[in-house]
């Protein structure tokens, strides 16, 4: 019975929803994110013509799969690589991150999807180090200490 139901809501939006509400996911990619995390993607977008057009998502969704922020590069409608990406930082409650490429115009067309890559907490080093010297000593008011340092 529930995949009945499932069955006739996909094929009574398919038959309602005009065909430019329909999008074409082209490409997806889930990354797994912590929250206040900040992540960097890139991608490289190719269209086989003027008049399909391609737009990237980066979707953030909870641990319940509730979409949390939708971001939305640009549309390239453009035969030569565009590159495409976005810079941002995690909203609370994040489990993971979908970066999607979707169709926006109703055109038949290719979509060539290249050069994935994604960087987490961009700016942070991956090992953090020791300080060389001793920050103590440096945080003590300077009319409690023997050396005043310039």
């Amino acid at each position: 019975m529930i995949f009945m139901k499932s069955v006739f809501l996909i094929i009574f939006q398919f038959l309602c929803c005009p065909a430019s509400a329909q999008k074409s996911i082209f490409y997806t990619r889930r990354i797994e994110v912590k929250p206040l995390s900040i992540l960097e993607y890139d991608l490289n977008v190719k269209c086989s013509g003027d008049s399909v057009k391609a737009s990237a998502y980066l979707r953030f969704y909870d641990s319940l799969d509730h979409e949390l922020l939708e971001c939305k590069a640009g549309p390239v409608a453009s035969v030569t690589c565009k590159k495409m990406g976005d810079y941002t930082e995690a909203p609370p409650y994040t489990k993971y991150a979908l970066v999607t490429v979707e169709r926006d115009s109703a055109k038949a067309g290719e979509i060539v999807v290249d050069g994935f890559s994604a960087t987490l907490n961009v700016g942070v080093p991956a090992v953090k180090h020791d300080p060389l010297y001793d920050p103590e000593q440096y945080m003590r008011p300077f009319w409690n200490s023997d050396t005043i340092y310039k």
